[in-house]
């Protein structure tokens, strides 16, 4: 098993960003311990893949800045990788020569082989390392994104939506394999995703966006007891005090909508 204990402190200090004259994030603070796990909601058009995007130093902020373990970001680094929605493999390579791919770029070609086998086997794709990425199931293609994200050994992943296009079986099963692998080894993760479940079954701590432009307007820890974040009953209480925050409006039928005046500790 690839291992990394070093988990990055991230810190987000007077973030704003304008898309021209559009407002997508307005006085973002964030500080995320390291090791944390935080789920980013809210409703479309509210910024949360901005801020992501942000993070991961794909886009550079109007105001304020980011800064990972005491480093402002200025640009993508191989220490914070990022899982988007679709695979975007590249469809005449391997699995394997997918997840070596970030490796090539560090000159690290040698090492890919080893550090390869290891992921497939920790995402359960072992034996499939030869396959041509076409002839896997959606599925197993964000499998293959998720061992390619974790081959530089990051010490950040950044998660932007990427189980939302697949069955609820699969979805589950990835949810289950991201929260295990993130706690294995020890990473700090922030995931952006509509769903409130999945924000419950795989956060520490869940943070608000509100309306254009994006704001905080609400910033919860869930109980690390829970002991089964799928039983709907132990999570009830939590879920509908984010509902309430989203006028009651089910993140599984589109985005829900935050109250942007209303904060909850």
């Amino acid at each position: 098993m690839v291992s990394n204990m070093n988990a990055s402190h991230v810190t987000v200090s007077g973030l704003s960003h304008r898309y021209r004259a559009t407002p997508a994030l307005d006085g973002i603070d964030l500080d995320i311990p390291a090791g944390q796990r935080l789920a980013i909601v809210g409703r479309s058009g509210g910024g949360k893949s901005t801020l992501l995007h942000i993070l991961a130093g794909l886009i550079r902020p109007t105001a304020g800045h980011v800064q990972i373990d005491g480093e402002t970001v200025s640009g993508p680094s191989p220490r914070w990788n990022v899982m988007f929605q679709q695979a975007s493999l590249y469809p005449w390579m391997s699995v394997r020569q997918s997840v070596e791919l970030g490796l090539r770029f560090l000159n690290r070609r040698r090492q890919g082989d080893a550090i390869a086998e290891r992921l497939l086997d920790l995402v359960g794709l072992d034996g499939l390392a030869d396959v041509n990425v076409q002839k896997l199931s959606g599925g197993q293609q964000q499998r293959v994104a998720l061992a390619r994200s974790l081959a530089t050994e990051p010490t950040l992943l950044l998660l932007d939506e990427p189980f939302s296009s697949l069955d609820a079986l699969t979805r589950h099963d990835l949810q289950d394999a991201v929260g295990r692998i993130v706690s294995d080894l020890g990473l700090t993760m922030v995931l952006v995703t509509h769903d409130l479940d999945e924000a419950i079954v795989l956060a520490d701590r869940i943070v608000v966006i509100g309306e254009q432009p994006g704001r905080i307007v609400a910033d919860l820890l869930v109980d690390p007891t829970l002991s089964d974040r799928r039983d709907t009953h132990a999570i009830a209480p939590l879920r509908d005090k984010l509902l309430s925050l989203f006028g009651g409006q089910s993140a599984g039928g589109g985005e829900p909508h935050p109250h942007p005046a209303r904060h909850a500790a």
